[in-house]
């Protein structure tokens, strides 16, 4: 794997995460997890432990930030019991990019430059 590059591993995860949600109806987080880490990782040759330690920039930009991208709903009130849905139309993609990298850049370069990603 070449070296990190921020942008495109967000591009990538949003393009993923989109694409799932799309496809589902409703989908268990967990689902969604799995799904998303593995297609980011198959397309960037990033581990599956390097990207979980990149995944909650997205988790707040898709369903904790407001206007929310897509529904977080807590059906049995505990994180497996998570389930994510569409949240009207579909997103702009190059709007949440973008989002991803302002707010949220600084925190995804700190972690991609820790001792702990390197061991990962």
């Amino acid at each position: 794997m070449g070296k990190f590059c921020l942008e495109e591993f967000v591009k990538c995860y949003i393009d993923s995460a989109v694409e799932a949600v799309n496809s589902h109806e409703v989908i268990s987080l967990e689902n969604f997890d799995s799904i998303v880490f593995n297609e980011v990782s198959n397309k960037t040759g990033l581990s599956l432990g390097k990207i979980k330690h990149l995944h909650h920039a997205f988790h707040w930009t898709l369903f904790i930030d407001k206007p929310f991208t897509f529904m977080l709903i807590d059906k049995e009130g505990y994180k497996p019991g998570y389930q994510i849905k569409k949240n009207g139309k579909i997103p702009d993609k190059e709007k949440l990019y973008n989002k991803v990298i302002d707010i949220y850049g600084i925190f995804l370069n700190s972690r991609s430059n820790s001792e702990e990603w390197r061991n990962l």
